[in-house]
């Protein structure tokens, strides 16, 4: 019986990770990848791994993949769009972490990032309804409050900028 995934191997894997085996990690995840080629998870973490490595390009095509295979894995596009975000794709970015909202619709990081990408996007009255929506329901969320003081500033309303 050929199985789908091996969470013990995978465990193993990632405390290899954890205590700075870096390169091994990847090399091992790849090979775990080519013997259960249809555990997701496997790819999720390779691709998280890749991320913290630097290797965003591998990263990206892995997330991808991913999405492709299992097009409501919120995980995944909410990774992406931050990857997307940080190379300047902000309208790919926004289809992402729109699809992630219409999964996870009170996501209060998802809702952030979204204030923040149209923010970039210039769409400043709608960054502002977005971000007011996640510092609702996170009023802690320093991120999110430094966001819409941009907002804010944006807008020329300098005294809630402050």
């Amino acid at each position: 019986m050929n199985k789908k995934s091996n969470l013990s191997e995978m465990q193993v894997i990632l405390k290899e990770f954890e205590n700075g085996l870096e390169k091994l990690s990847v090399e091992k995840f790849n090979d775990y990848i080519l013997k259960y080629p249809d555990d997701n998870t496997a790819k999720y973490n390779l691709s998280v791994i890749l991320e913290k490595i630097g290797d965003t390009k591998n990263a990206i095509i892995n997330y991808e993949n991913i999405i492709t295979k299992e097009p409501n894995h919120w995980q995944s596009k909410l990774n992406l769009c931050l990857l997307y975000f940080h190379i300047n794709k902000f309208n790919e970015a926004l289809s992402l972490i729109n699809d992630v909202l219409k999964i996870k619709p009170n996501y209060q990081s998802a809702l952030r990032e979204k204030g923040h990408i149209l923010y970039k996007l210039n769409d400043l009255e709608g960054a502002l309804d977005t971000i007011i929506v996640s510092v609702k329901l996170n009023t802690k969320d320093y991120i999110a409050l430094n966001i819409m003081g941009m907002i804010y500033s944006g807008l020329k309303n300098f005294k809630l900028a402050a």
